[in-house]
């Protein structure tokens, strides 16, 4: 960390312990609901540095929650939807894409404390041993040569060649423009890069089973939807992305889990006419992967949610609802 970066976490956390004591409370509004969006739960050693983002070691995430009770009423967010509990501050716990350590790590934590959450999950992944293409791009970029990688892409496509010197920016290069294709582009061409790879990825499972995610409905964990293949919706056209939610939605309710109706974008990516489409599958709500304003679709609210990582310290965390200020509040 340069001296510009750790002066700035320093401040983070001092204004976040500042405000953590002595504003809290003036700023944030009772009635509001906070939404705080985490992913992988894994030990330091599990993490993969090109996706720090989406990873937070246990004891990291036990001192989160811990501080995040002692701040909001955590409650359910399908409970709070339907009726909002309007002198609490109000936090929502939630995970996206169903990966096997929210079982294994962030389960037994949530149980000790007696925590709701909602983990939304990708139908055709649960049970399987696919794993999600940022994952398998993560281990491309890892181990590709500039010779392999040209071999493997589209011949219009050009790749900076400094980016060989780091690989964790070229992986965010190829993931951003894979956000932009459509599903089985990504599919064709992450498989011509593995094609021409010499290693693998494990081949462990990554991501839950049913059996667990039953185990997990009968203690406190609820279940959402995240599509059916964490496709960028605005990636599709509109009927395919109507049969992505609502292929997910019907699959969900008809498995013997807590099935809450309300929808987590795949990337946050999302459009009007896919917001109003979700309210007419059955979908209660909508989630983003950022925090922007809250708003309502004709028959559907959308709510931003605040993401947390391992980088993420209890002061720092509170530093965060400072900077957004305007917790999502129901109209």
């Amino acid at each position: 960390m340069d001296l510009k970066s750790m002066l700035m976490s320093m401040a983070k956390e001092a204004i976040g312990l500042l405000f953590r004591i002595f504003l809290f409370k003036i700023v944030v509004r009772k009635g509001s609901l906070i939404i705080f969006m985490f992913h992988r739960i894994l030990p330091e050693e599990g993490i993969d540095p090109f996706q720090e983002n989406l990873f937070t070691t246990p004891r990291r995430f036990e001192n989160q929650i811990l501080a995040i009770r002692k701040a909001f009423t955590i409650v359910d967010i399908h409970e709070w939807i339907k009726n909002p509990l309007t002198e609490a501050r109000a936090c929502a716990i939630t995970f996206d894409d169903g990966w096997v350590d929210n079982y294994v790590h962030a389960f037994p934590i949530l149980k000790m404390h007696k925590l709701p959450a909602t983990i939304f999950i990708c139908t055709s992944m649960i049970g399987t041993s696919k794993r999600f293409w940022f994952d398998r791009l993560s281990h491309i970029c890892k181990h590709i040569t500039r010779e392999e990688l040209a071999s493997s892409l589209d011949k219009t496509a050009s790749i900076d060649q400094s980016l060989f010197s780091d690989r964790k920016r070229l992986f965010t290069v190829l993931c951003a423009s894979a956000k932009e294709k459509h599903r089985e582009e990504i599919e064709e061409e992450i498989g011509r890069m593995e094609n021409v790879l010499k290693t693998k990825p494990g081949s462990e499972r990554s991501v839950l089973n049913w059996n667990e995610v039953k185990e997990l409905s009968q203690n406190g964990i609820s279940f959402g939807s995240h599509c059916v293949n964490h496709t960028v919706l605005t990636s599709l056209q509109i009927g395919e992305a109507i049969e992505e939610m609502k292929e997910s939605y019907q699959e969900l309710e008809a498995q013997d889990l807590c099935f809450v109706p309300i929808i987590s974008f795949p990337n946050g990516n999302y459009s009007d006419e896919i917001l109003t489409k979700c309210g007419n599958i059955g979908y209660i709500a909508a989630l983003t992967a950022s925090y922007v304003q809250w708003k309502r679709q004709e028959n559907i609210p959308l709510f931003p949610r605040l993401a947390i990582s391992n980088r993420t310290s209890a002061n720092s965390l509170f530093f965060d609802i400072l900077r957004i200020l305007k917790p999502a509040r129901r109209p």
